[in-house]
């Protein structure tokens, strides 16, 4: 479930007496509260009722269901309708589905770099080359982003799930149809959020393995990365694989750059 949707609790509550009876009967969750007075005529004879509120954080929710006669009893039978009292308490703990960007209340996190961006970014799941123009002939194609671990799907969309590692693998193959037979090297994977403004971004560097090899001329090589997404990034979160292509033949440096994914991924917060 998502922020602002309702939840009920459902409860049937079955006459247990040997002659009709009228009960006063009282279900709670979370705060809200429904009363009803109802005339149960024979034993076995039942009522359902049924009590909804709305959900705006994850939190453990608390609901009660109590039966009792609508009775004016002396004091002399006041055991008695102690015993006829009936009250069931049960705890739910109730996560989220959180769909939003990354707030700036959350700006900046610490131990990464952070910057206020003077020009809001223009913000699109894609993935393409960066930066552009790239050195003609070469090219990044087939890239995709892969949810590998630790995510669960809701409507179609990936949500973090916070008991485990969230990783993903991206993909591409970097074709060369250049003039020149290439040398790649493994420059810098950098991990960012771009915050709800579409100002403020997150965003460090990460350690991947990445071995150099050389790309001539007419060919092209698949390759994949697992990157761990941190607790912090969340939302919209871009990924930049940078490498250096080298001409083989002289190791004049040719283009320097790779590809960039951007892509949504979500929170389920939990109590």
């Amino acid at each position: 479930m998502r922020s602002g949707d309702s939840i009920s609790f459902k409860a049937r509550y079955t006459y247990g007496g040997v002659k009709p009876e009228v009960i006063v009967l009282e279900q709670r969750i979370d705060g809200a509260k429904k009363t009803a007075t109802i005339l149960f005529p024979m034993r076995g004879s039942y009522y359902d009722l049924e009590v909804s509120t709305q959900i705006t954080d994850p939190k453990n929710v608390t609901c009660k269901a109590i039966s009792k006669p609508r009775r004016e009893l002396p004091l002399r039978y006041l055991l008695d309708w102690m015993r006829e009292y009936n009250e069931v308490t049960q705890t739910y703990p109730i996560g989220l589905f959180d769909e939003r960007p990354k707030p700036v209340s959350e700006y900046p996190v610490s131990g990464v770099d952070n910057a206020v961006l003077d020009i809001p970014y223009s913000w699109s799941v894609q993935n393409t080359a960066y930066p552009q123009p790239a050195l003609g002939g070469l090219s990044f194609t087939d890239m995709r982003v892969e949810f590998s671990s630790g995510f669960l799907m809701y409507e179609g969309r990936p949500y973090k799930d916070p008991s485990s590692n969230n990783t993903v693998r991206v993909r591409c193959r970097i074709v060369n149809n250049s003039s020149y037979d290439l040398s790649v090297r493994h420059w810098g994977l950098v991990l960012s959020t771009l915050y709800e403004d579409n100002r403020h971004v997150s965003q460090a560097n990460v350690d991947v393995s990445f071995p150099s090899f050389d790309l001539y001329r007419g060919q092209y090589r698949d390759y994949y990365l697992d990157v761990n997404i941190p607790s912090w990034a969340y939302g919209r979160v871009a990924i930049a694989h940078a490498m250096n292509f080298y001409d083989k033949a002289t190791g004049t440096l040719r283009y320097a750059g790779g590809p960039f994914y951007c892509f949504e991924v979500y929170r389920l917060r939990l109590p």
